[in-house]
């Protein structure tokens, strides 16, 4: 499978921290043990991402009910670009996961789901139904062309707020906000 031009990659792929932080790779880096080269090689692997994505996704809904969450468009650009990844990505997991139920029947490891079948056959055919009817929902749920545009429209939109070039800019920016706040030098 041959890559993605650059310009073709999602906004969230070509995202460069400002600084030299390095707080994604640092968050990324223990997900990507996992995930690099080859992806997670036994189901500890595969439930731990799972759950990791849950709570990530938990996480920037908390973090986004903070209006200082974002400051510029451009950050949401980037944000709205990874959400809709995360959305195509879940759904594409919830249909894996509906065939992975085949698979396991085909294994004799559970029954096999039947909706005319009874008992645990037919249970197993009202999750698969509905592991499978949420990743289509999801797919449907956004279109690629309205979601391309969206963040692009985001990316283009000018800022008109003083952006801060360094630490102490970014302090004396934060000290002006406050009412009767004193910035004491070298704290």
């Amino acid at each position: 499978m041959t890559q993605p031009a650059p310009h073709q990659q999602p906004l969230w792929r070509r995202y460069q921290e400002p600084d030299d932080r390095g707080l994604i790779d640092d968050v990324c880096d223990g997900l990507r043990l996992i995930t690099e080269p080859a992806g997670p090689d036994d189901p500890g692997q595969t439930i731990a991402l799972a759950i990791v994505g849950a709570e990530a996704a938990e996480g920037l809904a908390a973090a986004l009910d903070d209006e200082w969450a974002l400051y510029m468009p451009q950050q949401a650009a980037v944000t709205a670009s990874a959400l809709f990844a995360q959305i195509a990505a879940a759904g594409a997991a919830l249909e894996k996961l509906s065939d992975h139920l085949d698979a396991m029947a085909e294994r004799g490891e559970i029954t096999v789901p039947d909706y005319d079948g009874t008992g645990e056959a037919e249970r197993l055919c009202t999750a698969q139904s509905v592991l499978g009817a949420a990743g289509q929902e999801a797919f449907g749920a956004i279109d690629a062309r309205d979601c391309d545009e969206a963040v692009d429209i985001l990316a283009t939109t000018a800022y008109t707020g003083p952006s801060p070039g360094s630490t102490h800019e970014t302090y004396i920016q934060l000290a002006a906000l406050l009412d009767d706040a004193k910035l004491i030098p070298a704290c």
